[in-house]
């Protein structure tokens, strides 16, 4: 259960960062106030209905139609180097490993004689010969 909300936690968090640092344009083309087409990153499909001009080789749309476009900015200015420690830093560094020992007693390491000994061997199984069980 742990190792699952942990897995959990660190994709949240990478889409996160990856959710904000992406930049998103949207198009939008409409005509007679409906949507025709919406396109990411790209330019919207006309409906048809464009005009051209008279004198120019330009294409104008009807009045019916509307482009509509907007971009969501990510976040360019990331700062991924957190590798320059100062002096009081890396002395605090080098001396965190050592705290747990100096903090804390060593526990009671006693080592008795019979620990390396197995338990004797039995030829009858008593508790079954008596019929005696703890409930």
């Amino acid at each position: 259960m742990k190792a699952f909300i942990t897995k959990f936690l660190a994709t949240a968090l990478s889409l996160l960062v990856l959710i904000s640092t992406v930049s998103v344009t949207v198009n939008q083309h409409l005509c007679m106030g409906e949507v025709v087409d919406i396109a990411f990153y790209t330019h919207a499909k006309s409906c048809g209905m464009e005009q051209d001009a008279p004198n120019s080789g330009l294409a104008l749309q009807a009045d019916c139609c509307d482009t509509l476009s907007f971009s969501i900015e990510g976040q360019d200015n990331l700062n991924t180097g957190g590798n320059a420690l100062e002096l009081q830093q890396q002395s605090l560094v080098a001396v965190l490993p050592l705290s747990p020992v100096t903090f804390f007693p060593a526990p009671n390491t006693a080592i008795t004689a019979f620990q390396s000994h197995a338990p004797p061997l039995l030829h009858k199984d008593f508790q079954v010969l008596y019929a005696t069980f703890l409930i």
